[in-house]
């Protein structure tokens, strides 16, 4: 098999990996329904609460009999991107390729740290070894993860304007809720502004996917196979 009949597989089994990562959200939504000592609160709790084995009373109530739903999600997460990088990593050169592919792989491992060292960046739940590995996976996850919105901007602009403006958006609205938790949150709670902060980096994913499997994605596949460094 050529390269080029190659490259239709890949960009299908691409484009089928990151559209899967919508399963962040249905674990979500399975492990928040399963809290029962007291209901997960979405504003006031954690995104890394629904992950935590223990049963604690905290400033809130940390129960999730459903924990291991949530790390599954946040692996799957992980290992479907760093799935559809290595299937689409050949596709750019250069500058481009270094720029998209470093925070990707980032992200990807931060995420499958967080799934797998579960805890939290506020109390060292589970002891500080796994309150510090958690904390670096978050730092990849949210952090790095918004910059990887912000790389994708950068490297489709000239050649896929709609996609890059959407990275672009999604990409403030991650970094300005990273630093609204330094600001009271505006608000929303430790749920709501980290959710405001972890949902862009997901929806991209998805969207990056949506396209890649549709005639959208046909001219993203176009465009980046003509890019020179």
């Amino acid at each position: 098999m050529t390269n080029e009949q190659k490259t239709p597989l890949a960009l299908k089994l691409a484009g089928t990996a990151l559209s899967l990562t919508i399963v962040y959200f249905i674990g979500e939504l399975i492990t928040a329904a399963a809290w029962s000592k007291a209901p997960y609160d979405w504003n006031n709790n954690y995104i890394s609460d629904l992950g935590v084995p223990e049963c604690l009373t905290l400033d809130r109530i940390v129960c999730s009999p459903a924990h291991g739903v949530m790390n599954t999600a946040f692996i799957s997460v992980g290992v479907l991107t760093l799935l559809a990088l290595l299937l689409l990593i050949r596709l750019l050169a250069g500058w481009r390729r270094i720029l998209l592919a470093v925070p990707t792989a980032l992200f990807g491992i931060g995420i499958i740290i967080v799934g797998s060292f579960p805890g939290s960046t506020a109390e060292a739940i589970g002891g500080e070894a796994r309150m510090m590995m958690h904390g670096i996976g978050a730092l990849l996850a949210i952090g790095v993860g918004n910059l990887m919105l912000l790389a994708a901007a950068i490297v489709f602009w000239r050649s896929f304007r709609g996609y890059a403006v959407s990275s672009l958006v999604l990409a403030v609205i991650g970094l300005s809720a990273i630093a609204g938790t330094k600001l009271g949150g505006f608000g929303l709670g430790v749920g709501g502004i980290e959710r405001l902060a972890v949902y862009p980096v997901l929806l991209w994913l998805i969207l990056s996917g949506v396209l890649i499997l549709s005639s959208a994605g046909s001219l993203l596949r176009l465009t980046a196979q003509r890019q020179h460094p």
